[in-house]
């Protein structure tokens, strides 16, 4: 089981892929209880969901995306102001998801996975793939759970190639 992760400054989607059939076992988002919580509260309870997401799914590995410093300020309180709160959530991410799964079992993965695609259109071609997540499209507003599933898809491909590159 892969758990992969795509942090924002107020939720973090998720996605749980059993690796060996390619399906999507469970995906959401970790969030605060209410959006009226102050950030500090949102990002421990986003920890706490993590840590029952773990215990629940077991996984083998955990990717979480991590930025290279270049986040889109339109979506973070305009002139950057969230990005402070951003960099807490996801380094607090970061941080619970090694102390649950250790060190090794964390990956870091780029926002170069992306590979310049829209979030918008990676989002409808997870759709195309996983009806399951075309069911729930709807409550994804923001994309983060296709993020998460395109994280995990990505990772796995770049397994396989690493794989037959060197067999």
């Amino acid at each position: 089981m892969i758990v992969a992760l795509d942090p924002s400054s107020t939720r973090v989607g998720y996605a749980a892929i059993d690796e060996v059939h390619r399906v999507i076992a469970d995906a959401g988002y970790l969030r605060g209880h209410s959006d009226k919580d102050t950030a500090l509260t949102r990002i421990l309870a986003m920890e706490k969901d993590l840590a029952e997401l773990v215990v629940e799914r077991k996984p083998r590995i955990i990717l979480i995306e991590i930025t290279k410093g270049k986040v889109n300020r339109g979506r973070h309180g305009g002139g950057g102001a969230g990005l402070a709160t951003y960099g807490i959530a996801m380094g607090a991410m970061w941080r619970a998801a090694r102390d649950l799964v250790g060190t090794d079992n964390v990956v870091p993965v780029n926002e170069d996975w992306t590979g310049g695609v829209t979030k918008e259109k990676r989002a409808r071609l997870i759709a195309m793939e996983f009806p399951r997540y075309a069911a729930a499209m709807g409550l994804d507003s923001g994309g983060d759970v296709a993020d998460a599933i395109g994280i995990a898809l990505w990772w796995m491909g770049q397994q396989k190639l690493k794989g037959l590159m060197a067999g």
